[in-house]
């Protein structure tokens, strides 16, 4: 079974909408790690038999619906980061890293010459690749 969530603030705000075959774990994951989910005070969950199904209404929903704290299918890939005075791109998977071994947002925009907001999207970024990924792990079982 595959789901299409999506999340409402207390005024009806749509703030995101995703897809996912495990919605607690998923709700788990923004929990712990998207700024905005302190925002959320209700959650709309729908179902889908397979994924594909669930795919095509999430990219629907998104570009529909407008949620403001998406970016995949409202928004361009955010671009990688060159560190300053570096040869070396970083890429999201690399802030996620960074990010999950105890390193706060702003300490990582502070070293790599950025804003917060742009190291929090490559974050989500990274982490929407990962869940992508689990997804497709979901088919193959």
């Amino acid at each position: 079974m595959h789901y299409l969530y999506k999340q409402f603030d207390k005024c009806g705000t749509l703030l995101y909408v995703g897809r996912t075959c495990d919605w607690r774990v998923r709700t788990y994951d923004h929990r712990q790690f998207s700024e905005w989910w302190r925002r959320v005070t209700r959650i709309e969950i729908e179902s889908f038999e397979d994924i594909t199904s669930a795919i095509k209404a999430e990219k629907l929903a998104i570009q529909s619906e407008k949620p403001v704290c998406n970016t995949i299918h409202n928004q361009k890939k955010i671009p990688h980061i060159r560190a300053p005075n570096s040869k070396n791109v970083h890429t999201p998977k690399f802030f996620l890293k960074k990010y999950r071994a105890g390193e706060s947002v702003a300490e990582l925009a502070l070293r790599y010459g950025v804003t917060p907001r742009r190291i929090s999207l490559l974050i989500r970024q990274a982490m929407r690749e990962q869940v992508k990924a689990t997804n497709l792990d979901c088919v193959a079982h």
